[in-house]
């Protein structure tokens, strides 16, 4: 994993090349190429150098290495707006400063990046402060954020209509930064919920309730009990009340393969419904994931049909892994981001990559299983999703 390249005996970093430039590992003077920004088995991968022969591992300096892939990945999501490195906001330099060509909402003028590694000296209540005066959203990058070559920039502050952060969780407000030092006296502040305010909108705080109940529910259902893996049809009997319900089930794979892969819709024994897709070696346990499905998200796997319609005239290309499409199986400010989705290989069949990740802890989990329409045909595949919005 290599950010910084020699041309013509002067240090350059990835973003600054161009197509023909002779670069050299200023480790080990093997050639360097570069490898442009894109996306592997559904993971954004920043662009960097790649040695032509192997890897002499040496390792770019940590903290340069954590802002150019910070830098890449927003490039890539803001193809219209400078991204800069080292660019300052009326005297104060940010690590990365995203600025749009108008002021959008809720983003105001663009987004100061901050990556921290070894320097937490920073201030970062009046840091934060100082960027919102101008205009500026806030984005604060640790090494919990980083997976690989990716990075996840979701948790930035929006600076419009006022500063406040975007939180995911109750528990993120315990570590937002509190900033001590103009004052050391407690503050107590009792603000009643008018009466009226109450009676008006009753139902929506009640709708807004049940769906914090249920969002609770799916998540702690999900840690409290795993499923027993099902290896064929004959395993998913319910033996007791407290197994897992199978209700609807897609075989990815022919009876008579090795390799067993699945798609299945089941049931908790809290009620709870899943989105479960598992591959692995006949005979033994398999990787799997598994998603929570609720009547709020179900619709969304409606989308699966029209990438279906884009995988039936898709031409594969040879040796390289092609995202067809995805489908985001998150509810707003759902504690988990979940996805589908569905890929062309590079041995020119087909996948389907079921993931999550938790916002709190940035754990993440995902599997992707491959197929051939010689084994599922798209009718299957388009039956088992309309079946799961039937039961749902």
């Amino acid at each position: 994993m290599t950010f910084i390249a020699l041309r013509d005996g002067e240090p350059v970093l990835p973003h600054a090349t161009s197509p023909g430039d002779s670069l050299s590992c200023r480790n080990c003077g093997d050639s360097l190429s570069v490898v442009t920004a894109h996306l592997r088995d559904g993971t954004f991968v920043a662009r960097h150098f790649r040695h032509k022969n192997e890897d002499c591992g040496g390792e770019s300096d940590l903290h340069l290495r954590m802002k150019l892939i910070a830098f890449s990945k927003l490039r890539n999501e803001y193809p219209n707006a400078s991204v800069e490195l080292e660019a300052e906001v009326d005297n104060r330099r940010a690590d990365i400063l995203v600025s749009f060509p108008e002021s959008r909402y809720p983003l105001g003028h663009g987004i100061a990046v901050e990556v921290q590694h070894r320097n937490k000296s920073k201030k970062l209540f009046q840091t934060d402060r100082h960027y919102y005066d101008f205009g500026y959203s806030v984005l604060w990058l640790t090494k919990d954020d980083y997976t690989g070559f990716d990075v996840d920039l979701d948790n930035t502050n929006s600076v419009w209509p006022k500063s406040m952060p975007n939180l995911k969780s109750m528990s993120d407000c315990l570590s937002w930064p509190i900033d001590l030092v103009e004052s050391d006296q407690a503050v107590e502040v009792e603000i009643p919920f008018p009466g009226e305010m109450v009676r008006t909108y009753e139902q929506e705080i009640r709708t807004a309730f049940e769906q914090g109940k249920e969002q609770y529910d799916i998540v702690t259902g999900e840690k409290s009990v795993q499923p027993a893996i099902t290896q064929s049809p004959a395993d998913e009997s319910i033996e007791d009340s407290t197994s897992w319900k199978p209700i609807e089930h897609l075989w990815l794979s022919e009876s008579y393969h090795q390799s067993v892969r699945a798609l299945q819709y089941i049931e908790s024994p809290s009620n709870v419904r899943y989105l479960k897709l598992s591959k692995g070696i006949r005979g033994d346990s398999p990787e799997y994931v598994i998603v929570p499905v609720s009547t709020q998200n179900a619709d969304i796997l409606s989308e699966i049909n029209t990438l279906l319609d884009t995988m039936s005239h898709h031409d594969s290309t040879d040796g390289e892994w092609e995202e067809i499409g995805v489908s985001w199986l998150s509810l707003r400010r759902h504690p988990l981001t979940l996805w589908l989705r569905l890929l062309s290989t590079p041995w020119n069949e087909w996948a389907f990559n079921l993931g999550k990740k938790e916002h709190h802890s940035g754990t993440r989990k995902k599997v992707t299983a491959s197929f051939s329409l010689d084994d599922v045909g798209i009718g299957e595949i388009r039956s088992f999703f309309e079946a799961i919005e039937e039961f749902t």
